[in-house]
C-alpha cells in the first residue's frame, strides 16, 4: 500500500517484515476464502484470521 506523501504508518513506528517475504510482497496483501466460515489475510508484517460464527440458526447467511 501506498501512503500519501508525508504519510507514515503506525505513526512512524517500524513493523517487522514476516520471516521469508520479498520487497514486492511486502507490499502486497494476499488473501483467501476457507468456505464456509473463514478469511485469511496476510501483508508484510500480519497474518489475520476472521472466523464468522452465527450467534443464532436463522443468522446464517447460506
Amino acid at each position: 500500500m501506498d501512503l500519501a506523501d508525508g504519510r507514515t504508518s503506525l505513526g512512524g513506528r517500524g513493523v517487522p517484515r514476516l520471516p521469508g517475504m520479498t520487497d514486492e510482497e511486502a507490499g502486497s496483501c494476499f488473501g483467501a476464502t476457507v468456505f464456509p466460515n473463514m478469511f485469511i489475510d496476510i501483508s508484510g508484517s500480519e497474518a489475520m484470521l476472521t472466523s464468522i460464527r452465527p450467534t443464532v440458526p436463522q443468522a446464517a447467511f447460506w
